[in-house]
């Protein structure tokens, strides 16, 4: 079975990954660099192996990908990491195999995954808890899923990895990860997700029982206590589709609150119960702080930077409620404070940590402002600590008088020596 492998280099070494790997025929192998100091390469690719042969220039933040030939020898062939700001040079050895997957190549501790989830909350965001994995043969471990909400993280002591669709497991040691679900949007509901670590499938269910409206919650009123209203009016407020059988209280379009109680769960439901109805808007998942980042400056000026997004499917950092229309329907802006430590070089170094965001502007109310990163740039031989903390803001754009906010921080070192 041909499966994606990820190979992560950095300063002219593999990371965490063996220095013969086992993979098959066919198999898709990305490169991916860690290093933000240069663009590294790797080189030396037979034609009798790969479909490409030219040097792979990896830059940081974008792999190159190579894929094993379908006819590629069992045998190996070996590869070499470049870094041409050093000159330095590290070999390692692809190995064609016929088969990694019988027996599995990894141990899991405990040595099946969680397979029932029961009793959520409507679209609540489910972890798992820690997983330990250990390879077995010389090979990388694939984490994937056959539904965008359901991430994997790795997990190294206090270290906390993004969540991502895929998880590559590179190394050879013992690691530990966890695996989040999104639960069904409506209550009393079911689904079932597919898992998949290495050539093992889980099938995961997740059933709600009730729904995620908490406490703390803005409502917002759809305004009519009498008179006249429509499908259109309700479809409009709440989203959803043009059956009124879409508007259920406790299903994915309508919450479960005070002002909904005219609103039945199931059996006959009428437009003219929807008469004083709301919704709830609230921060439904709060970002978390990213992991310490560290800059050496002993060759020049570096930067880093660091991101958040707020949930669309392919990302989920942080998210809101009550329901996804409620969320399209949302603007949002960001604001950056920092603070250096004193005790450990400048505290006022010659370039500030800067806010940026997907639309340019980050402190400007805008709903395609989904996206938020901060910057910080050290000058050749420049030391400090610095902790920089986004301020989130999220508003209904046709109530902005309901706005949310959280943070989440990052800890960035610059080192000169």
């Amino acid at each position: 079975m041909s499966d994606t492998i990820e190979i992560e280099i950095d300063r002219g070494r593999l990371n965490d990954v063996p220095y013969e790997i086992n993979v098959q025929r066919d198999t898709l192998v990305r490169f991916a660099n860690i290093s933000a100091l240069t663009a590294l390469h790797v080189r030396g690719f037979s034609s009798s192996y790969w479909t490409s042969t030219s040097t792979a220039v990896v830059e940081n933040g974008a792999p190159k990908a190579y894929r094993i030939k379908s006819s590629a020898p069992y045998s190996t062939d070996q590869l070499e990491v470049y870094d041409p700001s050093n000159g330095s040079t590290r070999s390692f050895v692809i190995r064609v195999v016929s088969s990694i997957t019988n027996p599995n190549p990894f141990y899991l501790s405990p040595s099946s995954i969680d397979t029932s989830y029961s009793g959520l909350n409507a679209n609540e965001f489910v972890i798992s808890q820690t997983y330990r994995l250990s390879t077995r043969e010389r090979t990388v471990v694939h984490l994937r899923s056959d539904n965008p909400e359901v991430r994997f993280r790795l997990i190294d002591g206090d270290f906390e990895g993004n969540w991502v669709t895929d998880l590559f497991m590179n190394s050879v040691y013992r690691r530990d990860f966890q695996i989040a679900y999104r639960a069904p949007t409506e209550a009393l509901a079911s689904k079932t997700v597919t898992v998949r670590i290495g050539s093992r499938v889980y099938s995961v269910s997740l059933s709600t029982s009730s729904e995620l409206v908490p406490s703390s919650h803005h409502v917002i009123s759809m305004g009519r206590t009498s008179g006249n209203i429509s499908l259109l009016n309700i479809k409009n407020f709440f989203g959803g589709g043009s059956n009124l059988r879409d508007y259920f209280r406790k299903g994915r379009n309508v919450p479960d609150m005070a002002a909904n109680s005219g609103i039945p769960t199931s059996g006959t439901l009428r437009i003219t119960d929807f008469r004083g109805s709301a919704t709830a808007f609230f921060i439904a998942f709060h970002p978390s702080d990213k992991p310490f980042r560290q800059l050496s400056t002993s060759y020049g000026t570096r930067s880093v930077g660091v991101g958040w997004n707020i949930w669309s499917g392919e990302v989920d950092d942080w998210d809101l409620g009550y329901s996804k229309f409620i969320k399209d329907n949302a603007e949002f802006r960001y604001t950056l404070s920092y603070q250096f430590g004193s005790g450990y070089g400048t505290t006022n170094p010659a370039v500030k940590p800067k806010l940026s965001s997907n639309t340019g502007s980050p402190g400007t109310w805008s709903s395609s402002n989904k996206s938020v990163s901060v910057t910080v740039t050290a000058q050749k031989r420049e030391e400090f600590r610095v902790t920089c903390t986004v301020r989130m803001y999220a508003r209904h754009k046709d109530y902005p008088d309901k706005t949310l906010s959280t943070t989440a921080s990052v800890t960035v070192r610059a080192v000169g020596t």
